[in-house]
């Protein structure tokens, strides 16, 4: 009865130790499978360019092509590679790295990491294909699982995707995927040091509202915030400032105006945007009257100044306009944050971005920063 204990924990031992060589010995033979079935892939070899330049739904992205590729062609393609990018206008590039099948030394994995961290300048987007098979992070598809680990646990925070289509699809879209990239302003964090995407909704309500004689200020103030992301939301915004930078205020009210007073489609109201009808309307604009007494006063002081005493909202829009939505989502610790966004402030920004797809107004831009800024942890 007294080696009870020792017995059950000797028969736990063996199950344990079983488990394991039994996984090794599974991944080590798909491993090895997968090597073989790669030589039989490329029987004659891989022919085709190693950098190029492809032209895809108007964009222009460079191909860093490194698929079956040794060591020694890899870090010479990574030289040529890294010449030409640095010859790319700052931040313009949209670029695709595809290691799919590539047996590279981990000489080779540290120069093409030194050569995304030396490019980075001049890239807006990139993106990873074939580092491994997402669909199982156990097994690499381009390296053996140790020699693989520099580049998972690497600080160049690419994203990796299984075919090249989808990293196509992810620089060319960059609004509808995660932020990568992520390089802080000042200015644009909490004291504590945490992305300020309070202050950011603010900026921006104060943008979509009658221009006023700090707008150009206000603009100024939200370019740091999308910086970070070398995104399409940075690229839009940086061209929104370059439109107006010229302009007199009476010019860019009348602009504005033109915009969202006289056109109908156009409107910044949420209950036209998101097509509600009247019973709807007055729900969600009971709800969100209900709640502007919580927004902080700091960012309710009223744009215009013409009195220190109403909220700015209460002067100029109705309470379902867009600007009084972006302000509801600056309460702190708001229970109800994701709803205004996700139900409300998204779908109709959205909607207004294809309504004013190729006009001709500024403001076209400003409103699609809006519909594809989407807030991350």
């Amino acid at each position: 009865m007294g080696n009870l204990p020792l017995t059950i924990f000797m028969v736990l031992a063996v199950l344990i130790l079983s488990f394991y060589v039994g996984t090794k010995l599974a991944i080590r033979g798909v491993i090895k499978a997968r090597l073989e079935d790669v030589r039989k892939k490329y029987p004659d070899g891989y022919k085709s360019e190693r950098i190029s330049f492809l032209q895809h739904e108007g964009h222009r992205i460079l191909l860093l092509d490194l698929t079956y590729c040794a060591t020694e062609e890899a870090i010479e393609s990574m030289k040529r590679y890294r010449h030409l990018v640095s010859a790319q206008s700052p931040n313009s590039l949209l670029t695709v790295i595809d290691v799919t099948d590539g047996q590279f030394s981990l000489e080779a994995v540290e120069q093409l990491k030194l050569v995304i961290l030396q490019n980075r300048p001049y890239v807006a987007r990139a993106a990873f294909v074939g580092v491994y098979r997402t669909s199982d992070h156990r097994i690499p598809a381009s390296l053996p699982r140790k020699k693989n680990r520099p580049f998972l646990h690497t600080s160049v925070g690419l994203p990796n995707f299984d075919t090249r289509d989808d990293a196509i699809d992810f620089v060319e879209h960059d609004d509808e995927y995660g932020i990568y990239h992520r390089e802080y302003k000042p200015g644009t964090l909490t004291k504590d040091g945490n992305y300020n995407w309070a202050l950011l909704w603010e900026l921006l309500a104060r943008l979509l509202t009658y221009p006023d004689d700090q707008y150009w200020t206000t603009v100024q103030r939200c370019l740091p915030f999308f910086t970070y992301a070398r995104t399409r939301a940075a690229r839009l915004m940086t061209s929104f400032a370059d439109d107006i930078k010229d302009l007199s205020l009476e010019q860019l009210q009348s602009l504005y105006i033109e915009a969202f007073n006289r056109n109908p489609a156009w409107s910044l109201e949420l209950g036209r945007l998101l097509h509600l009808d009247d019973r709807k309307r007055a729900d969600m604009i009971s709800w969100i009257e209900a709640r502007t007494g919580q927004i902080p006063s700091s960012r309710a002081a009223p744009i215009c100044q013409q009195t220190a005493t109403h909220p700015w909202w209460k002067l100029h829009v109705p309470y379902d306009h867009i600007s009084v939505a972006l302000l509801l989502m600056t309460v702190p610790r708001s229970s109800y944050w994701d709803e205004i966004s996700s139900r409300w402030v998204l779908p109709a920004m959205e909607n207004l971005a294809i309504a004013m797809k190729d006009s001709k107004s500024p403001f076209e831009k400003l409103v699609k920063v809006v519909a594809i800024t989407h807030p991350f942890g």
